[in-house]
């Protein structure tokens, strides 16, 4: 092969790897960290869905989850929100995630995140834990209690214990498109509890409400009140694999290695054009 089309290969090997790195979280929405002091709602993804408070002065607790990770505290997250957003929706594949440390409830379930508003067929998705320590995903297929289906982990977690967990929803698959994921973080070698159940939903609701963190509702008779930690707030809108969850992969370094190598490849390309026509 000459050089020019050796130059060829490696500008579209170059170019390729350029467009995994872009794409390596292309399907994220939204990430929340609640680590920078300076605004603690901003949204890490790049999308710039920064968070709203409506509450007043918020409570953190530094390095909650590790060094340098910080957390919103209690119940002080009563509404923190993004206004309504169509990225919100949930149009027919999702996977909601976060790190948690929940305080014993007495009864019920307690919201992490949730597009949901009591008012009106306004309810779509939300993520919980219930008092017995069970993940719970409420979906609604027309947006009202009626048409709300509850769905439960098959393990549990427990209270005043650090925590990743996530869940996907796959419309498509009804054998199994539900996939609940738990991992205790305070434990060295703890492997990632899993749970795969299925749904016999066909729709999803796709309302105008706002996206909450800290409670499943904005505003009427669904508010439940999240009572602990929250370090990490992370929405897709894709089925992602046990390897692209968020304990995963590193952000932004699960793609800065393809990109580096991109970059060299493309300087390496110059510098072998101008050598041959020098």
């Amino acid at each position: 092969m000459n050089t020019i089309g050796s130059i060829r290969v490696l500008g579209l090997f170059a170019l390729g790897l350029l467009s995994i790195a872009a794409s390596a979280h292309a399907t994220v929405i939204v990430h929340y960290t609640f680590d920078d002091s300076e605004n603690r709602f901003a949204d890490s993804s790049g999308n710039g869905y920064d968070l709203t408070n409506s509450v007043g002065t918020q409570t953190y607790v530094d390095n909650a989850f590790g060094v340098g990770d910080d957390a919103l505290s209690n119940s002080s997250i009563y509404r923190v929100y993004r206004s309504s957003n169509a990225a919100f929706q949930a149009i027919s594949d999702f996977t909601l995630e976060a790190t948690i440390n929940y305080t014993s409830f007495d009864s019920g379930t307690y919201y992490v995140l949730g597009q949901w508003d009591g008012t009106g067929a306004q309810r779509s998705y939300s993520l919980g834990v219930n008092s017995d320590g069970y993940l719970v995903l409420e979906i609604s297929s027309d947006g009202t209690i009626a048409g709300m289906s509850t769905y439960t982990s098959s393990f549990t977690i427990s209270a005043s214990t650090n925590y990743y967990i996530g869940v996907s929803f796959d419309l498509s698959d009804q054998d199994g498109g539900i996939v609940f994921y738990g991992l205790d973080l305070d434990s060295s070698g703890a492997t990632l509890l899993t749970s795969v159940v299925s749904h016999t939903l066909t729709t999803l609701n796709t309302p105008t409400a706002r996206f909450v963190v800290g409670n499943r509702a904005y505003s009427g008779a669904d508010i439940y009140t999240f009572d602990g930690l929250i370090g990490e707030v992370r929405v897709s809108d894709s089925v992602l694999t046990p390897g692209q969850l968020l304990i995963s992969v590193p952000e932004p370094a699960g793609a800065a290695w393809l990109l580096g190598f991109a970059v060299l490849a493309v300087l390496a390309m110059k510098r072998r054009l101008k050598k041959d026509h020098a």
